[in-house]
């Protein structure tokens, strides 16, 4: 199920940073994302009867964030399904690549005030700075599980064409020009939000950008409403990059049922070694088997 993504796709994004990309799935695929993924939050109807019962995900941007592994297998596919991994490699230009993260958010309109200033991701994915001419980088991607309007609070883009140089010392601008500021990365510049532009789009679609990209969540202006959305990054497999760590997780439940059930490539996206690693050896083989019951190693040498 490999994607093949216009050249034009891929030029928009090299030049303006950010592309999205509609009915990206099927709508079964999709359907049964959505199903999975809504178990986990209340209804519209139920959160708005009562925000109090659910402080989880009110008074915090951030509030309601499910990470990677999930436990729902259809949900832990989807940041490794073979469309995403194809459209990844294209765009990062490799095959050499990992997962960095992967959560669901179901943000309500009215929870939390969801305004960022703009920014770039990879101060957070990397300890040093992207250089696209010996290193792939990083990507962020958005599936949107929900229609994502002007009111629901899309994600902001500055487009490369109109961003100025990536200047490492400086990652976040504010729109106030008058602003006040303690730490020496942040900079006014509200002649960028001048520019700015908002990915908004239907449910089922994907939201694709470039670590140096700059972008910022915005604020739900709706009186109500959801934002369901399921974000994800991929970069390159260097050991200075990365986001969550998938090895600290070696005992959670939720990844072992994902280890066990995933192809070898799925496995190798976390950082499982890939087949012909010369990890594999019959007793490795048979200690992982042990390890992960049910496991089925046979493309990594066993007879």
């Amino acid at each position: 199920m490999d994607l093949i993504l216009d050249s034009e796709i891929l030029d928009t994004l090299n030049t303006e940073g950010w592309i999205l990309l509609e009915d990206f799935f099927d709508d079964a695929e999709l359907a049964q994302v959505i199903a999975a993924a809504s178990g986990n939050y209340p209804s519209e109807e139920e959160y708005y009867s009562d925000p109090d019962q659910y402080s989880w995900i009110s008074n915090d941007p951030f509030g309601g964030l499910v990470q990677f592994p999930f436990s729902s297998i259809s949900l832990n596919n989807l940041p490794t399904h073979p469309k995403v991994v194809s459209l990844a490699e294209q765009c990062l230009g490799t095959r050499e690549i990992r997962l960095f993260r992967a959560g669901l958010q179901a943000k309500f309109a009215g929870a939390a005030d969801y305004e960022q200033p703009l920014h770039y991701d990879y101060p957070n994915h990397t300890l040093v700075v992207p250089d696209r001419g010996r290193d792939p980088g990083g990507i962020s991607l958005f599936l949107y599980l929900s229609d994502v309007t002007s009111d629901l609070g899309p994600t902001y883009f500055v487009p490369k064409s109109k961003a100025p140089p990536v200047n490492p010392s400086v990652t976040h601008f504010l729109r106030d020009p008058d602003a006040t500021h303690s730490r020496k990365d942040y900079a006014n510049a509200p002649e960028l939000y001048e520019v700015e532009v908002p990915a908004a789009g239907p449910a089922g679609s994907l939201l694709v950008y470039h670590s140096d990209t700059l972008h910022r969540g915005s604020a739900m202006t709706a009186k109500a409403g959801i934002r369901l959305t399921m974000g994800f990054a991929y970069g390159g497999a260097n050991p200075w990059e990365g986001f969550q760590s998938w090895p600290g997780l070696g005992e959670d439940l939720d990844m072992v049922d994902f280890v066990v059930q995933a192809s070898p490539r799925q496995r190798e996206l976390v950082g499982f070694p890939g087949v012909g690693d010369p990890y594999w050896t019959p007793e490795t083989i048979a200690a992982v088997e042990a390890r992960y019951v049910g496991i089925d190693l046979t493309a990594y040498g066993i007879s």
